[in-house]
């Protein structure tokens, strides 16, 4: 060849070259494919001896096999290629890249390709299938080189092809093992990689590439084993491949990457920070300029970026994250538009970017980390595992910017695409991140809604998360630091201080774990403020101490610009106002106010986190302005609550109580105008805060913390002498769910049926669903996360459709007021039987509103010592004594107890019965007053009854026992008039059209809506399972029995919650003597103990979903069924309501527990007094009979209250 061939030879080499490098960057087919490549490669060919021209031989055999896999594995160029190049692995495998001279067609490995084909296809779609089959096959290959050695020469001449066999089985157990985490299978890789290493010459071209393998085996195999000898036997492999591997070797930058991984694997397993700067040495030696130029392949540089990535993560260093987002973006230069690869780098920008907005709260960033995750789990050809892993980086992207700018959206998206995350084939240690990222996007999803299956889930996935990560895992210290914020959640949900105490231990030890100087120390030390603070509102001042202590620390470490310091200076406000709490320091007021105006200048308007510091802030301020009587600082107060109030993506409860206080100031600043409209607007959210994506009680939950606001409306509105405008907010912030409940049962379906059939059709069906849906709810004290998510998916996509659906009905003419909660038409109707008071304490003063008998004007009258600070103490006082006098071993105490009772009748006359008998008194107009001369009249009309109204505190108190019952002076509610109680108007009138549905209703009536003897259901369990027994009870029964021998008795075996369930719908008058409990953590689980209670429990939400509409009696003579969480005192949850709910009219139940022996009495007197004749009951005269009958034991022993007083009728 002459000097003018060689240099067109050399000419063409470079274009050859030139070529490759550009389908490196673009991946572009065409560039291999086109006329102008077939042309160079031919002249090439043409121009050069490839016998000698080994560089040229090389280039050619590479175009070939990139042509191959481009051209849909086309077997001509494959033939090409492997004749080019399969010489040269044996002679000078420096020139061949090491991923070729690998492949079984080029090293004459005896696998079959089909093999290959699988594992390739494997990480391209994640199908374990595939992998298990190329499993299989190599596992093939390797015993068929076994197999065909039966001599000892024939064993050493075919040791090549056996190490070979053996390193390609490694290399996919490898992979296997990383995709199943199974022991056993990283126990074979190893084995075989350790063996192929053993058959390999020491001078052998695959020596190094299979001493990588090996270290890459024992890296695993170490990350799953306790000690470090695998891991140090795994780093000093890794060092002895770098060594052997020379300077000026090709292949030397792709090792170095794929080398990088071991030092990163072994920190994972010991936190040794040396290893991940070890690990940033080799990818920074990886992708620095060679010979050929600068490094142009995107894999170098993506392994490069999450080396670097991965440093960042520990040391927060600013200028090791620049870097990293610099090789991310390189790296995503070199990758093809269409390319899969660039999942990976855009997977590890998008973290870069996230980690960048946390560091400088760059909002651009994080939209950026958005858009580039998307786009990379849309792209096609994106592996799954690797989509899945993706998924799950989004779903922390997406919960990041749901925190910035408060789009419920954003969030619920970020919970959705956490679980998808999980549902794939994830790598070990990504599900274990996954679990631990989704765990905080379903607590932050808790606080927004309200709903606890969230908080079941988040408890039970950050506790797998950190059960998943090994003890010295470097990133165990921020699992532990995770689970802590979502107990923290917990424990002020449940009240549970063991929540709070594993909450601390696991935040201690997370912080113990890291380093004074390391950046998320802060972050630990915050929550553990948080729970210090929970454990010292419950006495412990040290902990609170502690707790000022650590925040205050926590926010002078904290640098002004970092997106941090607002909520660490919130958090610090928190605890110094808790400090204010215990110690009545005024210093800490003035140093919450000061932290909380430094949290909310550091947010800007919009803030995702604005409106909890304002809400913060506002009550500093307020109870700051309360001590000093600075009426700057309640101005300032008021406006911070204005803003929270109003702020969109607030949750609703925040919404609501900012509302309230900030009528609260307004109206205490001398305009209570202008707060009654701000109320109605807190009025108008409550069906937003308890709608019917809760589960019930959650609902009940959401709803108990605003309590108060009843009171606080009618207050307002007397204030403002807008009494009837009064009434009507205070029907709609009272008993919430029992009126939804209400509306549904007496919907006019006919109407709607009439307009629109469709509609009518789709409201039964989806309250079919809903009655479906309603089981024993949620166990808030044992979590079971699979049975919460799925209830909770299941109830969100009925709440949206019950929404859809209502908001069409109301378009329909006539029917705009569809299930509208408000009072009923013409309230006065309510009244017509009697008066209807309604009984509220104020922060100032109390009072009661009455809506007379017949079509009178709603009339105020002052209480003024019914306070709220009074009426709660004066309630505390008498359940203390209700306790003592039922308990107490001494007759003493019992004594004192019976006193203290009796002392707060009294009281209760003085401040409220007296008064609204006055003015009932006064009453001009027939049928206007009450009056029973001398209260002993068991004939008395219906005019001569009273309807109670109990609004907040006053449902703790017994209104219709109001009295000076040891003076035996009349001076008592029942010696004035026959009390009933009623919930809200809606209720009284849904119960009267139960007691009308009966023909002859009415005193006038011989027999009034009378029922058969027979028809009377007598439930009967006098030794429950596991509750004391009640021998009261069977003389109770056997008394009824003798009285009505007609009625059913269900007893003890027979007594079970299905038998009564099914009972309860086919008798109008029903009565249980039985024990009962009232639930206080979750009220609408309070329960009757029948025989099977252990098992299926009769709750509040069972009986409620019973549909009884011609019930007309039920008396239950059994504990406490009419107590009230004090918490839910206006939504009126227990298990009397529940039976007025099922359609009963007349409900007959008690407010504490009542001695089994007086229990019996009062019942069979009642029984007696409602016994017409002809053998009938006069259901009619529920509430003449049981006040009769309580006032004959309380004619024996006035002075034992205990005994007599706790008797109640609820209904019509």
């Amino acid at each position: 060849m002459n000097e003018e061939d060689a240099v067109a030879g050399q000419r063409l080499l470079v274009a050859v070259r030139q070529r490759i490098a550009r389908f490196g960057e673009t991946r572009d087919p065409g560039l291999l494919t086109c006329p102008e490549a077939d042309a160079e490669r031919a002249a090439l060919a043409a121009a050069t001896d490839l016998e000698a021209d080994l560089e040229s031989r090389s280039a050619l055999g590479v175009l070939h096999w990139l042509r191959y896999l481009v051209l849909n594995r086309d077997p001509d160029e494959l033939a090409q290629a492997v004749a080019l190049l399969a010489p040269l692995c044996e002679s000078t495998p420096d020139l061949v890249p090491e991923p070729l001279r690998r492949h079984p067609v080029l090293s004459r490995s005896p696998v079959p390709e089909s093999a290959f084909d699988l594992l390739d296809a494997y990480r391209a779609d994640g199908d374990p299938a595939r992998l298990h089959e190329a499993v299989r096959l190599l596992r093939q290959s390797l015993a068929k080189t076994s197999a065909e050695a039966k001599t000892e020469a024939a064993i050493n001449a075919g040791a090549g092809e056996r190490a070979s066999a053996l390193a390609n089985l490694g290399a996919a157990l490898l992979m296997l093992a990383d995709h199943t985490g199974e022991g056993a299978i990283l126990d074979e890789a190893l084995a075989c990689c350790r063996k192929a290493v053993k058959l390999t010459p020491r001078s052998g071209p695959a020596r190094v590439g299979r001493l990588a393998n090996l270290a890459q085996a024992l890296a695993a195999s170490g990350a799953h084993r306790p000690g470090r000898r695998l891991l140090d036997g795994a780093l000093a492999v890794m060092r002895r491949a770098v060594s052997e591997t020379p300077d000026d070797a090709p292949e030397l930058p792709g090792r170095l990457s794929f080398l990088a991984d071991v030092p990163h694997v072994c920190y994972t397993r010991n936190g040794d920070v040396g290893l991940l700067h070890e690990a940033l040495v080799m990818t920074r030696a990886s992708v620095a300029p060679g010979p050929a130029g600068p490094q142009s392949d995107p894999r170098i540089w993506t392994n490069h970026a999450a080396a670097l990535s991965a440093l960042h993560t520990r040391t927060r260093d600013a200028d090791v994250l620049r870097e990293a987002v610099a090789a991310c973006r390189m790296a995503l230069g070199l990758f093809g538009p269409r390319d899969p690869g660039r999942c990976h780098p855009a997977g590890n920008l998008a973290m870069c970017l996230l980690a960048r907005y946390e560091a400088l709260g760059d909002t651009e960033a994080l939209a950026e980390a958005e858009t580039l995750l998307r786009d990379a789990c849309a792209a096609r050809g994106t592996a799954p595992p690797v989509r899945f892993a993706l998924l799950s980086g989004l779903g922390l992207v997406l919960r990041s910017r749901a925190e910035v700018t408060g789009d419920p959206d954003l969030l619920a998206e970020a919970v959705a695409v956490g679980r998808v995350s999980l549902t794939g084939p994830l790598h070990p240690a990504h599900r274990v991140a996954a679990l631990a990222n989704l765990s905080l996007s379903l607590h932050m999803s808790y606080q927004a809604t309200g709903d606890t299956a969230l908080l079941e889930q988040a408890v039970a996935q950050g506790a797998d998360a950190l059960a998943s990560t090994p003890d010295a895992h470097p990133d165990r210290a921020g699992r532990l630091a995770n689970l802590g914020i979502v107990l923290r959640g917990a424990a002020e949900r449940t009240g549970d201080l063991a929540q709070v105490e594993r909450g601390i231990a696991v935040c201690r030890e997370a912080a113990a774990r890291l380093p004074d100087t390391d950046p998320d120390r802060p972050a630990v030390l915050s929550t553990l403020g948080l729970l210090l603070r929970l454990r010292g509102a419950a006495g412990d001042d040290d902990s609170l101490r502690e707790a000022v202590r650590v925040m205050t620390e926590v926010a002078d470490a904290t640098e002004e610009g970092d997106p941090d310091l607002p909520g660490r200076l919130s958090n610090l406000m928190i605890v110094l106002r808790a400090q204010y709490d215990a110690s009545g320091a005024v210093t800490a007021l003035h140093d919450a106010v000061t932290a909380g105006r430094r949290a909310l200048a550091a947010l800007p308007p919009g803030h995702g986190n604005r409106p909890s510091v304002l809400a913060n802030l506002g009550l500093a301020l307020s109870t700051l302005a309360s001590r000093t009587g600075d009426d700057g600082t309640l101005a300032e107060a008021a406006e911070v609550y204005a803003e929270a109030s109003r702020s969109p993506g607030a949750p609703v409860v925040l919404r609501i109580w900012a509302l309230r206080e900030e009528a609260r100031i307004v109206a205490q600043r001398g305009d209570p105008g202008a707060a009654l409209p701000v109320l109605e607007t807190a009025v108008s959210l409550l069906p937003r805060l308890a709608g019917r994506a809760l589960d019930r009680p959650d609902r009940d939950h959401a709803l108990g913390r605003v309590g108060g606001l009843a009171a606080q409306v009618v207050s307002t509105a007397v204030a403002v002498g807008r009494v009837a405008y009064g009434v009507g907010l205070l029907e709609r912030a009272r008993g919430v769910l029992l009126t939804e409940s209400i509306l549904e049962r007496s919907a006019d379906l006919e109407a709607l049926t009439a307009v629109a059939p469709e509609l009518a059709a789709e409201f039964t069906r989806l309250r079919q669903e809903y009655a479906a849906d309603a089981g024993p709810g949620v166990d808030l004290y044992t979590p079971d996360g699979s049975r919460a998510a799925a209830a909770a998916t299941r109830r969100a996509r009925l709440d949206e459709q019950w929404n859809a659906l209502l908001a069409r009905i109301r378009e329909q003419d006539g029917m705009q007021d569809f299930l509208d909660p408000g009072p009923p038409a013409e309230p006065h109707r309510m009244s017509a039987d009697g008066p209807l008071v309604y009984v509220y304490a104020a922060e100032e003063a109390g009072g009661a509103v009455i809506l007379p008998a017949g079509s009178g004007a709603p009339r105020h009258v002052p209480c003024d010592g019914a306070t709220a600070a009074a009426a709660a103490h004066q309630a505390e006082a008498f359940d203390t004594a209700v306790r003592a006098a039922s308990t107490a071993a001494g007759y003493g105490e019992r004594l004192r107890a019976h006193r203290e009772m009796s002392r707060v009748l009294e009281w209760l006359w003085d401040t409220v019965a007296e008064p609204v008998l006055t003015a009932l008194a006064d009453t001009d107009g027939a049928g206007g007053g009450v009056g029973v001369p001398d209260g002993r009249d068991q004939d008395s009309t219906l005019a001569d009854r009273l309807w109670w109204c109990p609004v907040g505190v006053f449902t703790m108190l017994p209104l219709h026992a109001a009295g000076y019952h040891r003076q035996r002076s009349g001076r008592t509610v029942m010696d004035r008039t026959i009390s009933s109680y009623t919930p809200t108007l809606r209720a009284l009138d849904y119960a009267r059209r139960g007691a009308a549905s009966d023909a002859g209703t009415g005193p006038d009536t011989e027999a009034g809506p009378a029922s058969a003897v027979g028809a009377l259901l007598l439930v009967s369990v006098a030794e429950p399972p596991d509750a004391p027994p009640l021998p009261g009870a069977e003389r109770e029964t056997e008394a009824l029995r003798a009285l009505l021998p007609d009625c059913t008795v269900l007893s003890a075996a027979d007594a079970g919650h299905d038998e009564v369930l099914t009972a309860l719908e086919a008798h109008r008058t029903v009565h249980f003597a039985c024990h009962a409990v009232a639930d206080p953590r979750v009220p609408s689980q309070s329960r009757l103990l029948l025989c099977d209670h252990r098992e299926r429990p009769l709750t509040v939400r069972e009986i409620a979903d019973v549909s009884n509409p011609a019930g007309a009696l039920c008396y239950l003579s059994a504990c406490v069924t009419t107590k009230a969480a004090p918490r839910l005192a206006d939504e009126f949850v227990h298990i009397t309501s529940a039976f007025q709910l099922a359609g009963f009219s007349h409900v007959i139940g008690t407010l504490w527990p009542v001695s089994d022996v007086h229990a019996a009495t009062v019942a069979t007197r009642c029984y007696e007094a409602l016994r017409g004749p002809g053998g009938t009951l006069q259901t009619w005269r529920a509430a003449a009979a049981v006040s009769a009958a309580a006032r004959s034991v309380r004619d024996i022993m006035p002075g034992s209250p205990l005994h007599w007083a706790g008797h109640v009728h609820w209904g019509a």
